[in-house]
């Protein structure tokens, strides 16, 4: 008998709760927009985001813009400037001043002056903000297509983005001019592997384990991410792999170059996107998430024996009911 290091988390989310009776009791959902956040990357800097909290427990910390219908109440920071503690899935507390405390000092020292809005542990303690219902409507409204926010694609991206991948902040690894933006960046992904006992029928059925112990270098993946500035941005991506394991299970050239992913992503509307080129075919949720991102070592068997890693095609993808449901189809070259 071996033992070998084995972990799975299965996590169960429900959209809804339900009272005694049955019934779907509706929950409280405040949504601040326009809060000013420190930038962890650079002290100077402010990141513009939306807040949402559930039950007076904050649920999303976004760039993106999110959307009004269903929302208890909502609010406009008008861009001030948050100070306190962000943990998704926590009561939220926190304040919003109405001026920087890092260009003017004197609004920590009359905090009761310059917080207009504060929470404590998820409870609304002060709150001088304007709601967004209450807003007067500018003297004149453009009709315009509406905005897709957020990762297009119906597949993740290879690799997790920063929060600012948009903005194309002038780092060595980030552009951003009239016509495009984005951000480069890689991964090396490595194995490691350690046998904790083995007994003497182990042994003599496969051999000493102790000669598998050790760790392999699995991919190196770099690439870039970004958008083509349309009205309605387009996103792109590109994506090279070194010792490729995800192209197949029959490729034996794995130590040489691949192009793992070349893709444009198209919003025909709010809900619908059309990607073209090389991609994860909509089949298999284990396929299409990356293996860095699977709570097991390995995708199972049948995953990489009938399935390919990616091909060149079209899919059409979009979401439905209140993004309760999604929907993937596509058409592929083999």
């Amino acid at each position: 008998m071996q033992k070998n290091f084995s972990f799975l988390c299965l996590l169960l989310f429900s959209s809804f709760l339900y009272a005694e009776d049955g019934a779907p009791v509706e929950q409280e959902k405040l949504l601040v927009k326009n809060v000013n956040l420190i930038d962890q990357d650079d002290e100077t800097a402010t990141l513009l985001v939306n807040l949402l909290i559930i039950d007076q427990k904050l649920d999303l910390v976004t760039q993106d813009e999110v959307a009004e219908e269903g929302m208890t109440e909502v609010v406009d920071a008008n861009k001030g400037v948050l100070l306190g503690s962000l943990e998704i899935g926590e009561p939220a507390s926190f304040m919003i001043l109405d001026e920087d405390p890092r260009k003017n000092f004197k609004v920590l020292l009359d905090t009761k002056e310059h917080v207009n809005f504060a929470v404590s542990k998820g409870v609304v303690v002060k709150n001088t903000l304007v709601k967004v219902a209450e807003v007067a409507p500018t003297l004149e409204v453009k009709e315009k297509k509406p905005k897709q926010s957020g990762w297009l694609a119906y597949q993740p991206p290879p690799i997790s983005l920063p929060v600012s991948y948009k903005k194309g902040k002038k780092k060595w690894n980030t552009w951003n001019n009239d016509y495009f933006n984005g951000v480069f960046i890689g991964i090396l992904a490595m194995d490691r592997q350690h046998w904790l006992s083995q007994d003497d029928a182990s042994t003599q059925q496969v051999g000493d384990l102790n000669t598998f112990d050790g760790g392999e270098i699995r991919a190196l993946r770099f690439g870039a991410i970004g958008q083509i500035k349309f009205d309605t941005p387009w996103v792109y991506t590109l994506f090279g792999v070194t010792n490729a394991f995800d192209r197949g299970f029959q490729d034996k050239e794995l130590d040489n170059f691949a192009l793992l992913d070349y893709r444009l992503d198209i919003p025909l509307s709010q809900k619908n996107t059309l990607s073209i080129g090389k991609q994860k075919e909509p089949i298999s949720m284990e396929r299409l998430m990356t293996l860095l991102d699977s709570p097991l070592q390995e995708r199972g068997a049948v995953s990489d024996a009938l399935l390919p890693a990616r091909n060149v095609g079209l899919v059409l993808s979009g979401y439905g009911f209140n993004q309760r449901t999604t929907w993937a189809g596509g058409i592929f070259n083999d």
